[in-house]
């Protein structure tokens, strides 16, 4: 059998790569369902910290909070690596599978990263930013949002902390969410470039 590339592709083969996008799609279901579980759980650590904090009157431990996000960030960048990298993996069999088996269309046609978008998102509101630019990134931008907001909330009741922690003063709490905060940009950097550099229909 022919594909509209020009390629010959035999029974062996087809099945084969057949094989191998199911296979890629159900990994990247379960990325998927490993990650809303994660964050879930991280929402959960949040609400039962904050909850403490409140009832106890024990604001300090809010200083927690930061370091909880800046994981959940860290990992929510990892998994995009990994989801882009299985959708441009699942691209690529589509193509070379196009017009063999057509119904093998999905990721291309729906997929998040790199799929065809609908032609209002397609749409810009200006020669600066389209509306897919502000949907693929209002959800980063508000957990940094989040994220600068229990920094603010630590500075403001680290001083409630109790004497086993005086000798931890505001210098080394800046200088631990410093890190946190370079470890995030860098995840976010990397995870960005590899999504760009995977990109089949570039």
């Amino acid at each position: 059998m022919e594909n509209s590339n020009g390629e010959s592709l035999s029974e062996k083969q087809i099945d084969v790569m057949l094989q191998q996008y199911l296979q890629l799609r159900n990994e990247t279901m379960e990325n998927i369902r490993q990650h809303n579980q994660r964050i879930l759980s991280g929402i959960a650590s949040l609400g039962l910290i904050t909850g403490y904090a409140l009832l106890a009157e024990d604001y300090w431990i809010v200083s927690v909070t930061p370091f909880i996000l800046g994981l959940m960030m860290i990992q929510s960048f990892l998994t995009q690596r990994y989801l882009a990298a299985k959708s441009s993996a699942s691209i690529t069999l589509e193509n070379r599978l196009s017009d063999v088996t057509p119904i093998f269309r999905w990721e291309k046609k729906y997929g998040g990263f790199y799929g065809d978008e609908p032609e209002l998102l397609r749409k810009s509101p200006s020669s600066i930013v389209g509306w897919d630019d502000i949907l693929r990134h209002s959800l980063s931008l508000l957990a940094i949002l989040v994220y600068l907001a229990a920094i603010y909330l630590s500075y403001i009741t680290w001083e409630s902390r109790p004497t086993i922690l005086s000798s931890v003063d505001i210098y080394l709490l800046t200088v631990s969410y410093l890190i946190v905060t370079v470890l995030i940009a860098c995840a976010g950097g990397i995870s960005l470039k590899f999504v760009q550099e995977v990109d089949p229909t570039s």
